[in-house]
């Protein structure tokens, strides 16, 4: 597995640690997923968590998946490296 350190800059997401807390391995993901919708195929899922990456249309997935097994909504807040209202402000100015 890579190192599960955020990306650098500020705002970066890091993918593998949330797939790790969520899932725990790409098994985790298929079986959750299966369970509401296709399943992606494991070698795809194998590969999000070693490049630390989901491609962007699974992300609405697996927030429901995991809102549905959890009974609410999830916080992402945990995954994301914050920079201070300087840097939100710099992205909507």
């Amino acid at each position: 597995m890579p190192d599960t350190e955020l990306d650098e800059g500020p705002g970066s997401f890091n993918h593998t640690k949330f797939l790790e807390d969520n899932f725990n391995t790409p098994d985790g993901v298929i079986n959750l997923v299966a369970k509401h919708f296709v399943p992606p195929q494991r070698p795809a899922v194998a590969k999000w968590f070693t490049r630390g990456s989901v491609p962007g249309e699974w992300w609405p997935v697996l927030l429901y998946v995991i809102e549905r097994e959890k009974g609410a909504p999830i916080s992402t807040a945990a995954f994301t490296k914050e920079e201070g209202q300087d840097y939100v402000d710099s992205i909507f100015s």
